[in-house]
């Protein structure tokens, strides 16, 4: 009888012009202050290379040092360059560097979402769960699906970097808003706070959100009635039919929440705050 055993192999690295991807993405050259030159040899490079570089981009993505590696780096991060540890440095430079690409291929490398997402949520070290979901962003509203899957499916921390990311989309995460809105719901404050503040950001469908927002307003947690106030400030006049909410908060017994309601008053109706009789 033959045994065949599977042995799980690197993925090749791919080439252009004769040199590896990592060649092209090493050359600092590459890059400017706000991101990467699109005329740069080395971004024409990635973008020639194209969905080819997909399996190479994520076996580099995802690294993740051992628990015990990590806590050592964080020991000696402090120490003099040529006393800081080398273990996983190349692991971590591919893996930035794997980030990177992702932002130069953009859309075209939306076959990546999937795994992208995988190793989101699996990870447990929140490095490569933001490098993942920077990635899902740099590829675009292609990947909201996959982005919506970390925001309801996992612990709070990974959610805090997706949510946080959704408004670089700007009218492309229309369909983001009902996810959104589900958080202000979330056990987590935080977590209603980055709703709060990303559906502020996007002002987007003010027919439904302001609605939700007041509905919101409702909760008996203080710090969470200051952060959904916040919430209708993005919408500006399109949030005056929370007027009359916002004007009772005025009287609330948190400090945080009259301080809010003022300033957004103050941004969306200014003329609201005259003469307001306690409710």
């Amino acid at each position: 009888m033959v045994v065949v055993v599977g042995v799980c192999l690197p993925a090749p690295e791919p080439r252009y012009e004769g040199r590896l991807l990592s060649f092209w993405l090493e050359n600092p050259d590459n890059f400017i202050p706000e991101g990467f030159d699109p005329s740069a040899a080395g971004v024409q490079a990635v973008r020639a290379i194209g969905t080819n570089a997909i399996p190479t981009l994520l076996q580099w993505i995802s690294y993740e040092p051992s628990p015990l590696r990590q806590k050592l780096r964080n020991l000696l991060q402090n120490l003099p360059g040529p006393l800081k540890p080398r273990n996983g440095q190349i692991e971590w430079l591919r893996a930035t560097d794997a980030g990177i690409a992702f932002a130069i291929l953009g859309s075209q490398a939306h076959a990546a979402v999937p795994e992208l997402v995988h190793l989101a949520l699996t990870s447990s070290d929140t490095n490569r769960a933001q490098r993942c979901i920077d990635s899902l962003f740099h590829i675009g509203p292609a990947a909201l699906p996959g982005v919506f899957t970390i925001v309801t499916n996992t612990h709070a921390k990974k959610r805090l970097f997706a949510i946080s990311r959704i408004h670089d989309l700007g009218t492309n995460a229309v369909s983001a808003v009902p996810v959104l809105l589900k958080c202000l719901e979330d056990n987590d404050d935080e977590v209603v706070q980055a709703a709060a503040a990303t559906l502020s950001e996007l002002a987007l469908l003010p027919a439904t959100t302001v609605p939700a927002l007041k509905n919101a307003l409702q909760s008996a947690n203080a710090r969470r009635r200051a952060f959904i106030i916040g919430g209708f400030y993005g919408f500006g006049a399109a949030a005056k039919p929370a007027v009359p909410q916002l004007q009772a908060a005025l009287f609330d017994s948190s400090q945080d929440v009259r301080r809010c309601a003022t300033n957004v008053i103050l941004h969306i109706a200014p003329e609201a705050l005259t003469n307001v009789a306690p409710p």
